[in-house]
């Protein structure tokens, strides 16, 4: 049995994670009601560097406490130009209360540098450029954690972030010039996911990891209720009504802190390996039990603290090898 742990950038949950704002700025840098690009100087050229430029904006607090805690203060105001896609508050927001965070401190420190650096696109992108402006095709850049990011314009001239892939945003704000770039300020938190198409396509740019349960076993009523079973190389279930002596559920323990890989949660399956099922398709329902302090060697039906909440993922049983639940929503 093995949970499955894809890494990208969510808007979530997310991981994943995952109203309106508006930036307010001095530098009247809304989206052009004029979406004529002319080959020519830029209209938001800044006098100051990326983070000085976040620094002013009360529209992108939120990013610049992101930046100081990752300790990446060195991309924004560094003499390297990059293209900057700047998140604001209303981005930042959505994307604490959509992965369960308080507050901007309470993200891990991986899954924050992760996310900044997707967002810190290597060279310049200015939608200005006639070779940019000339086609609405998306065209493909790296970014500062080594995946892809597209970037394109609708036929009215609106940047487009990874449009033809199965998440895509568009950008609120373009063509700010600070000495060190250019920067887009979106509404959200932006990640890369699959191109459209083939369902079953892998994509190169997520990374999976695995992670076992600590302690599994499964427990027995009836005349067993008082039986650790947790020495049998299966787990057993069957549902019967009232408790029976062939009422049998499984148990688990994972701690999530077993994942080894930086990133952005965005979806959690768990496989169970099947050695025998009836197949009579059935549900099979996971629950996510409120106490975590047993183990193999201990629990047993009658010390079981059984779960009151729903059920977080079902399935039909059917004659396969493995039993594969989705439970993203556990985020």
């Amino acid at each position: 049995m093995k949970i499955n742990f894809m890494k990208k950038l969510k808007n979530t949950i997310s991981m994943v994670l995952l109203g309106v704002g508006l930036i307010g700025m001095q530098y009247s840098c809304e989206i052009q009601e004029n979406f004529e690009y002319v080959q020519g100087p830029d209209n938001s050229k800044l006098s100051v560097d990326a983070l000085t430029f976040i620094s002013e904006n009360e529209s992108l607090s939120l990013l610049k406490e992101a930046i100081i805690k990752a300790g990446m203060e060195s991309y924004y105001n560094g003499s390297k130009e990059y293209t900057f896609i700047a998140p604001n508050n209303q981005a930042f927001t959505a994307y604490l209360k959509d992965n369960g965070y308080a507050s901007i401190n309470d993200i891990p420190l991986p899954i924050l540098k992760n996310m900044l650096k997707y967002h810190i696109v290597n060279g310049t992108v200015n939608f200005n450029d006639p070779a940019l402006s000339a086609s609405n095709k998306p065209i493909a850049y790296n970014t500062e954690n080594g995946q892809t990011m597209f970037l394109s314009h609708s036929s009215t001239y609106v940047g487009i972030i990874n449009e033809g892939t199965n998440s895509q945003w568009q950008i609120r704000t373009s063509n700010l010039v600070p000495t060190n770039g250019v920067m887009h300020v979106t509404n959200f938190i932006t990640y890369y996911s699959a191109p459209t198409g083939d369902a079953n396509a892998v994509n190169p740019n997520l990374l999976l990891d695995t992670i076992f349960p600590k302690h599994d076993s499964y427990i027995n009523g009836g005349i067993d209720s008082d039986k650790n079973l947790g020495t049998t190389n299966l787990l057993k279930i069957k549902n019967v009504s009232g408790n029976g002596d062939y009422d049998r559920k499984a148990v688990m323990i994972f701690d999530f802190n077993d994942f080894k890989k930086e990133g952005v949660v965005t979806d959690l399956r768990m496989q169970l390996s099947v050695s025998f099922t009836h197949a009579k398709g059935v549900d099979l329902n996971l629950f996510e039990t409120p106490n975590a302090s047993w183990t193999e060697a201990s629990i047993k039906f009658n010390n079981m603290v059984f779960p009151k909440s729903p059920r977080i993922a079902s399935i039909k049983t059917s004659k396969v090898s493995f039993f594969n639940f989705d439970i993203t929503d556990l985020l």
